[in-house]
């Protein structure tokens, strides 16, 4: 998997025209079906989602996936958009596997593997492997769209998701193996209990038979766990991978957009800025899985150093100035010199800080004012960030500080369209690492919001 992004990058680089010109974004739709495989274990809830993502924004008309044993016997079949379930013959299904390439129905004039894809209803055929095995194939009907066929672009999108659905398949049948065994283990177990209390006489044999038992629900255990470790490696793995290509493409984009490679029309000025938010806009999305992974993996450390927290504050309103007077908003620090210093880690520190001048910044209206403030309260240093924006509802303030929680009405979230929904998730779990906390007041819809987070005052500093 780590190989996507490399992928996703050539292929952005060789087909942006294209890319440009396809009625769905191949970097969204790509990084979607990453994500699905990264979070989706369930070997059913995995084929059903990839084929409705695949269906929906390639405009397919139906698709299936057919899995196959080792021994080439069809045990599973997931399909979306037939009007009845799909029946396939082992040996048709054999003569596609054996084909090395993606078989595109339009590319065959005649022969037995059209007849075969015309009987399967199949515009595209792909196969499923890993180095050792053949996993099963996807198969795609014709396309809902005006233009039926299949672009080059299609095929490429398609190609770039087989060898990593043929993992993610691979890692959901090893976890649909536990969960089996472990249903079958919990009817052993419980079927052994009922016969110790009818047999005193068994006692001995059947507690032997239970610590065997016991054994083997501690490997299953472990490999669950080494399978949900597996996951959180694969996120941090391809948000790590994504986020180098992504900056590589996000710059090169920018020297365009300067006329380094010469001069630039009106209308390809619209659409690489359009390229530059978006790419710009998934580096965000990136760095904040990148977060998320290592804060939940416990990964995350501190660099603790004395901090003087003014400091840190006037830096970052430096650096966030020409993005305050783009959007015609006021923004400023209220001087408190005499404030202690704190032990933080400075960067971290400010990562929240520039997170929640963020957030006020889409919520401010243009000549409103965002003002940073800071407080000694009971052994602690407050920071707090107040704006004149919209304000939050009292019932949405509990939902705030949660993973991909977006509050509000829809006019409110359509502003907030570009964020993540983990940024919040993000301060709160930096602040706590810090052992501080962060909480939010708002007087009401129209009345502005302030996010307040503490930090421990310096031993050495209160001395």
């Amino acid at each position: 998997m780590a190989q996507l992004p490399g992928i996703i990058s050539r292929i952005i680089g060789k087909t942006n025209n294209q890319a440009y010109k396809s009625p769905y974004g191949v970097q969204g739709l790509l990084y979607r079906l990453v994500l699905i495989m990264a979070s989706t274990i369930r070997l059913e809830d995995l084929t059903h989602q990839l084929l409705s993502e695949l269906l929906t924004k390639m405009h397919i008309h139906n698709g299936a996936f057919v899995l196959i044993t080792e021994e080439g016997k069809i045990y599973e079949v997931t399909h979306e958009g037939y009007t009845s379930a799909p029946e396939f013959d082992e040996e048709e299904i054999k003569t596609l596997l054996n084909q090395p390439n993606t078989l595109v129905f339009e590319e065959y004039v005649s022969g037995s593997l059209r007849n075969i894809m015309r009987k399967l209803h199949a515009a595209v055929v792909v196969r499923l492997h890993t180095e050792k095995e053949n996993i099963g194939l996807l198969i795609l009907g014709r396309k809902t769209s005006f233009d039926y066929s299949y672009t080059a672009l299609d095929k490429q999108v398609l190609e770039i998701l087989a060898p990593e659905a043929a993992i993610a398949v691979q890692n959901a049948q090893s976890f649909e193996e536990i969960r089996r065994f472990n249903i079958t283990l919990e009817q052993e177990i419980n079927n052994a209990t009922s016969e110790l209390k009818k047999s005193n006489e068994e006692v001995y044999k059947k507690n032997v038979e239970l610590a065997k038992m016991g054994e083997r629900l501690s490997d299953a255990n472990d490999k669950l766990k080494s399978l949900d470790k597996l996951k959180d490696e694969f996120i941090s793995l391809a948000s790590h991978e994504l986020r180098t290509p992504m900056t590589a493409i996000k710059s090169y984009l920018w020297m365009v957009l300067q006329g380094d490679g010469g001069k630039v029309s009106e209308k390809q000025t619209e659409y690489l800025n359009r390229a530059y938010k978006s790419t710009d806009h998934l580096i965000v999305l990136v760095s904040d899985m990148l977060n998320v992974s290592r804060i939940e993996s416990g990964r995350i450390t501190l660099n603790l150093t004395q901090t003087k927290l003014d400091q840190v504050v006037d830096d970052v309103i430096a650096e966030l100035t020409p993005r305050a007077t783009e959007l015609d908003i006021e923004i400023s620090a209220v001087p408190n010199p005499s404030l202690p210093q704190v032990l933080a880690d400075q960067d971290k520190i400010k990562e929240v800080l520039i997170n929640l001048i963020g957030n006020a910044f889409k919520f401010t209206p243009k000549k409103g004012k965002i003002t940073i403030s800071l407080a000694q309260k009971d052994g602690m240093v407050e920071t707090t960030i107040s704006d004149t924006g919209i304000g939050i509802k009292k019932e949405d303030m509990p939902k705030l500080f949660q993973k991909f929680s977006m509050v509000g009405d829809s006019t409110q979230r359509a502003q907030n369209a570009q964020g993540t929904g983990l940024g919040l998730y993000i301060c709160k779990s930096i602040i706590e690492l810090h052992g501080g906390k962060i909480w939010v007041n708002s007087p009401g819809i129209g009345k502005g919001t302030a996010f307040t987070f503490s930090l421990k005052i310096s031993k050495s500093s209160s001395a």
